[in-house]
């Protein structure tokens, strides 16, 4: 009975104890763990919007200054004089040939030059630079490194085209073709954009160039009534400085023009093998991450939208030409990107919270055992105290200062009981002895058998 007594106290105040330090660690793990994942989430939103924010005005910047530049070469351009020269045979001694040669090579993003008149005639130079597509759509021999076209118009109206193709070195390469024009600068669309804008240069809407399937752009500028000056530029440099923006391992850049053709697309974004076929419609590209941008309004700053790979973070702005074109600059990633390490830093601070409690729960069993052990002898000699048992050996002492003091201060405690319970059960004889000798003498008659037990009580309760 005194076993069971002793173990049931011992067992529970072990088991409060390992499970009050179990719940404390769990708690702090909790409160560490969700106190880092609420800031750690919200600081790489807000450092997520400031990259976002940079990428995208690195791409305006881009923008900028490659169609700044193209606006400004076509009007640099239209106002050479020599490009009012008419254009006569095969226009080889133009005196605007060498400066149109120079704006190529200087730019290799630049497809062709060109010049229309009111009365027909056309020179164009075409940046061929080897390139086998252009070599094919144009029916340039091999090496081919720039082509020369012109469309003299003779006094009889008829109009007659030159090919001539050049090698690197300015030579000639094969006969050239002679044949009768059939296109005609005067119903071009650039020719009558510049026409409608003939106080500044104005800018194409992105179209795929006939003679290789890239997009491009044309800017133009009126050099004088009819004579119009234009320059076609490839968006591959673009291109090429999107695909190079580093968002995320999976985000990316999109540019759009205002009918929301993909001008240029980072290839994280789209995933596939293949690039997008040029000026793809957005709604037509397959990558999940694409979905929640297909119906985003253009001028939405920053949102987190749900997608079919997870919440993605998308910030997009409206690049506005002088010329009033528009593009759209959209930047985005999955949110996991920037949230990836957090997690990580989450599951690596509860594996610590497990190893900590692993530890700390064998080592808490023993110190509660400890405890549990003193705080029961403690129990054990009180309920012998109160019982009036002042036997057995004092409590034992503990290593924690108070449980010691505290049974030194009980074993005080029970001594002191001790001796005067002692002291209180001799003065209690010795009041008895005295009642019992009054009695006696209230009865005895003989006066010396009186005095003899005055005497012998005397002595007695006198030690």
């Amino acid at each position: 009975m005194g076993s069971a007594v002793s173990n049931t106290p011992r067992l529970g105040l072990q088991v409060s104890i390992v499970l009050v330090i179990a719940f404390v660690v769990a708690c702090l793990t909790l409160a560490t763990a969700s106190s880092i994942f609420v800031t750690s989430t919200q600081a790489a939103r807000q450092g997520a919007e400031r990259l976002f924010a940079e990428i995208t005005a690195r791409v305006a910047d881009r923008v900028d200054r490659q169609l700044g530049a193209l606006l400004d070469l076509a009007g640099l351009g239209a106002a050479m004089p020599a490009v009012l020269a008419p254009v006569r045979g095969d226009g080889a001694d133009h005196p605007a040939l060498s400066s149109m040669g120079r704006m190529l090579a200087q730019d290799p993003n630049l497809y062709s030059v060109y010049v229309g008149h009111p009365d027909g005639s056309f020179l164009q130079l075409i940046a061929a630079r080897d390139d086998a597509r252009v070599l094919a759509a144009n029916k340039a021999p091999a090496g081919t490194w720039t082509i020369l076209r012109a469309i003299e118009t003779r006094p009889d109206g008829s109009r007659w085209e030159h090919w001539t193709f050049l090698g690197r070195d300015g030579a000639r390469l094969g006969d050239g073709i002679d044949r009768e024009a059939v296109y005609d600068p005067r119903a071009r669309p650039w020719y009558k954009m510049a026409t409608a804008h003939e106080a500044r240069a104005a800018l194409s809407a992105p179209y795929v160039f006939s003679s290789m399937p890239e997009p491009g752009l044309t800017a133009t500028r009126q050099a004088r009534p009819g004579v119009v000056f234009a320059i076609d530029v490839t968006l591959r440099g673009l291109a090429e400085f999107v695909a190079a923006q580093s968002v995320s391992p999976q985000g990316g850049v999109l540019l759009l023009d205002a009918d929301r053709r993909v001008l240029a697309v980072s290839p994280a974004l789209v995933g596939a093998a293949e690039p997008p076929p040029p000026l793809a419609a957005l709604a037509a590209l397959d990558g999940p991450l694409l979905a929640p941008v297909r119906d985003l309004p253009a001028e939405q700053t920053a949102a987190r939208l749900p997608s079919p790979a997870g919440d993605v973070l998308v910030q997009s702005s409206q690049w506005r030409g002088e010329s009033g074109q528009s593009l759209t600059i959209a930047v985005l990633a999955p949110f996991a990107d920037f949230t990836g390490p957090i997690e990580a830093m989450q599951r690596h601070i509860l594996l610590v919270a497990g190893l900590v409690l692993a530890l700390v729960v064998p080592l808490s069993m023993l110190g509660a055992r400890h405890i549990a052990h003193a705080v029961e002898s403690l129990a054990v000699e009180a309920r012998r105290v109160e019982a009036l048992d002042f036997s057995g050996p004092p409590p034992g002492g503990s290593f924690i200062r108070e449980f010691h003091d505290l049974a030194s201060a009980f074993a005080l405690m029970k001594t002191t009981l001790s001796n005067r319970t002692d002291d209180l059960a001799h003065a209690r004889a010795r009041l008895e002895r005295l009642v019992d000798l009054g009695i006696a003498m209230s009865a005895e008659r003989d006066s010396a058998r009186l005095m003899d037990m005055i005497l012998m009580g005397a002595k007695d309760l006198t030690n």
